[in-house]
C-alpha cells in the first residue's frame, strides 16, 4: 500500500485474533494488516477522524467517522478504543484543599471516588463551550463534559478556574 486510505466506509473489515491483535481488510486488498486505533479528537469529536495505524506507528487508513461502518465493526472498534483510553468523567466535586495552586481535589467519578492535586490553573481549560478538561499533577485527564450538569458547588469550583 502506498498511502493510508482516508474516508473509508462500510466496506471495511474488521476482527480480533484469539489473542487479542485487530486485524483489518481494507478494500481492493486481500491480505489482513495488524492495526491499532487512535482517536485524532477524542474529546472534542470522539466518534470521527479515528486512524488506524500499523504496529510501526504508520497510519493505514483513516476513517472520517464511526457511523459509516458496519453496526460490528462499530462495535470492535470502540471496544478497542475504550480499553486504550482512560478518561475519568467528574460528576461531582466534594472537597477543595483550597483557592490557590497547588490544591487538592475529591471528586466523583463515573469510575467511583478519587483524590488528586492540581498544580496550577494551567491544569484545567476549557474544551468548547460547556466542557472541562483537567488534568492532574501525574498527568491523568479527567473530564467534565457539561460544567452547567454539575451541582452548584462543583459549578463554582469549576468556574473559578476557567
Amino acid at each position: 500500500m502506498n498511502g493510508p486510505v482516508s474516508h473509508l466506509t462500510a466496506t471495511i473489515r474488521l476482527e480480533r485474533r484469539s489473542d487479542g491483535t485487530l486485524l483489518v481488510q481494507l478494500p481492493g486488498n486481500l491480505e489482513q494488516l495488524e492495526v491499532f486505533p487512535l482517536r485524532l479528537f477524542p474529546l472534542s469529536e470522539p466518534q470521527k477522524w479515528i486512524a488506524l495505524l500499523n504496529p510501526e506507528g504508520r497510519e493505514v487508513a483513516l476513517l472520517d467517522s464511526l457511523e459509516n461502518l458496519l453496526p460490528a465493526a462499530r462495535e470492535l472498534l470502540n471496544e478497542e478504543l475504550s480499553r486504550r483510553e482512560f478518561v475519568p468523567i467528574i460528576r461531582q466535586i466534594t472537597w477543595v484543599s483550597g483557592n490557590s495552586e497547588p490544591c487538592s481535589w475529591r471528586v466523583r467519578t463515573d469510575r467511583g471516588e478519587t483524590e488528586f492535586v492540581l498544580k496550577n490553573e494551567d491544569d484545567i481549560r476549557r474544551l468548547g463551550a460547556r466542557s472541562v478538561l483537567v488534568v492532574d499533577s501525574h498527568g491523568i485527564r479527567y473530564l467534565i463534559p457539561d460544567r452547567e450538569q454539575l451541582d452548584s458547588f462543583s459549578q463554582r469550583i469549576v468556574e473559578w478556574y476557567v
